[in-house]
């Protein structure tokens, strides 16, 4: 059953229920990202030099960390009320979910009923995601002794949580009804940021241009089935939102990183939250 137009399938969009709160634990170890992303070293693909297939054999290795279950509506209301409070009218309607993820008549239904509230939290935009993350940040530390932060998953943190869960026979809503946003950027000359360029991270500024306001999705969505993890190369614009792309939270301990010991501390700084 696929959806048509800029129509919510209901039956399909909103078909797992999730849980408020869940974390995955996924333990430290090496992997080969590229092979998780469904390249085979032994055949040649004609997608460009940045895709050498050389790089296929690369390993990372990665520190433990905490990713969560898709964000679910109702999760995602109590940050809409608690901003709603002391924030624009103009800032507040950009959290909610974009309306071209439907007709009039359905998004109405879906913001401001509670059907939805156990159903991952459709349309939001990817600035609004990180606003969420921000919000949760600061909820959730001492102001004066932060000790963690909440940001959207790298790609590879979301290859390695796919294959370990999945090896492990451990239930979980990765590559299925949604796609991820991701932290990562879109950039067409990614190639120059190291052997796993799709890692790219770059917080825009409010006057960059369109251009660099792009992140990379990932996952497969009732919208496409793809056997090769290719689809989140495509460009997809921050400030919009997309019917078919939720998202999900990695808890990052501030003093625990080893292979980015530049982040979160950027992140901070983009947050204008003192260090």
């Amino acid at each position: 059953m696929k959806c048509s137009g800029a129509t919510i399938c209901f039956l399909l969009l909103f078909s797992i229920p999730v849980k408020s709160q869940q974390f995955y634990h996924i333990p430290a170890q090496t992997f080969f990202p590229y092979i998780e992303m469904g390249y085979d070293s032994t055949v040649s693909y004609n997608e460009g030099y940045a895709l050498n297939p050389k790089k296929f054999n690369y390993s990372m290795t990665a520190d433990s960390f905490m990713i969560s279950h898709f964000i679910n509506f109702g999760e995602y209301k109590k940050y809409l009320a608690d901003i709603k409070r002391d924030s624009s009218s103009e800032f507040f309607l950009l959290q909610l979910p974009d309306s071209s993820i439907t007709s009039p008549e359905n998004y109405t239904k879906y913001i401001t009923g509670d059907k939805y509230n156990n159903f991952p939290v459709a349309g939001i935009r990817w600035d609004a995601a990180m606003n969420y993350c921000k919000w949760l940040t600061l909820k959730e530390n001492d102001s004066n002794d932060l000790k963690y932060v909440y940001r959207l998953p790298r790609v590879s943190e979301w290859l390695l949580a796919k294959k370990y869960l999945n090896e492990a026979s451990i239930e979980n809503d990765l590559n299925k009804d949604y796609s991820d946003w991701t932290v990562c950027l879109y950039y067409e000359g990614a190639y120059s940021f190291g052997n796993f360029s799709y890692d790219a991270i770059y917080y825009p500024q409010k006057t960059d241009p369109a251009r660099n306001k792009r992140s990379r999705v990932i996952g497969n969505s009732f919208l496409f089935q793809h056997e090769r993890l290719k689809q989140f190369s495509g460009a997809f614009y921050q400030f919009n939102g997309y019917r078919q792309i939720a998202f999900r939270i990695v808890r990052e301990y501030i003093h625990d990183t080893v292979q980015n010991q530049t982040e979160p501390f950027n992140l901070l700084k983009y947050w204008n939250i003192p260090q």
